[in-house]
């Protein structure tokens, strides 16, 4: 299981934006509290140790990708697989919402969000996103500004 994991990640199938020298680390980390003489783990057993992030990061990364590419469905679904709901989350659902034509969920999301940041406004949220096309950038901000979050 343990040679599965190394090839996975040597084979940069990595499903996770980490650099391969994280995920060695846990490897490394993994192999200190290995008995030799015991059954193997499983593999799902070895990579959820191993695994640099945790499964609300990975839904919210597919959520984010699912949002970027126009599949608001599937981008809700993911989300809702995140046990604590961050005020980013909840502007990113009420987006996905109100481009769905939810409004009534859209609202309550920007509830949501408001209350967890009072703060929270598109223009800000905006500045803190890295997108490497501007196309992707200007979608995500589209959704956004579909919702009632403050500008």
């Amino acid at each position: 299981a343990l040679k599965r994991l190394q090839r996975h990640s040597e084979s940069g199938l990595n499903p996770n934006p980490v650099p391969n020298r994280h995920i060695q680390a846990k490897v490394d980390d993994f192999k200190k509290i290995w008995i030799p003489h015991q059954p193997s783990p499983s593999f799902h057993t070895v990579w959820d140790i191993c695994d640099p992030l945790s499964a609300s990061g990975r839904a919210h990364l597919l959520a984010r990708a699912n949002l970027s590419t126009g599949n608001y469905e599937d981008a809700l679904k993911a989300y809702k697989q995140i046990p604590k709901q961050r005020a980013d989350y909840q502007a990113e659902m009420a987006a996905c919402h109100s481009m769905l034509g939810q409004t009534e969920q859209s609202d309550a999301c920007v509830e949501r969000t408001l209350f967890t940041d009072p703060e929270f406004s598109v223009e800000s949220y905006m500045a803190r996103q890295k997108f490497k096309q501007a196309v992707d950038l200007d979608r995500w901000r589209d959704s956004l500004l579909a919702t009632t979050l403050p500008r």
